[in-house]
């Protein structure tokens, strides 16, 4: 199975748009097992059946770059195995990554500019914080 893949889209009545995606069993099992969030909290990021709920506030921009977000989180997130994308995507080798540096790898390693660089960057950013309680330092 690939680490990602988009499932659909629902849009709320609170200008919010969800993107679900189905993330990977060994993954979403590293996450439950390592998080600091209740069973309960966790389900905001992360649902028992392994479905990350991506939210992002409906503007112009965000519509008009959806479809390529998509494609590039999913190229990303599914150049390697489960393992290199832990390591190497979502975390800095098993550590806290801080946002800044999700930004920069998504600019100097995959070449993503504009709003496709920051809607990616924060994909992986939200994911992550569901492996990271706010009360975790970084590294």
């Amino acid at each position: 199975m690939k680490n990602i893949k988009y499932l659909y889209c629902k849009e709320t009545n609170d200008n919010i748009t969800e993107l679900y995606f189905k993330i990977h069993h060994n993954i979403a099992e590293v996450i439950r097992k390592y998080t600091n969030y209740s069973e309960n909290d966790l389900q905001i990021y992360l649902s028992k059946d392994d479905v990350f709920v991506y939210r992002i506030v409906r503007s112009d921009k965000s519509e008009a770059v959806r479809e390529s977000v998509i494609e590039t989180i999913e190229k990303i997130s599914n150049e390697g195995d489960d393992e290199r994308f832990y390591n190497h995507i979502l975390t800095d080798n098993g550590k806290h990554k801080i946002p800044r540096r999700f930004h920069t790898q998504m600019e100097n390693e995959y070449g993503l500019k504009d709003d496709v660089e920051w809607w990616v960057a924060h994909f992986f950013i939200g994911l992550s914080d569901a492996l990271f309680s706010p009360d975790d330092e970084y590294e």
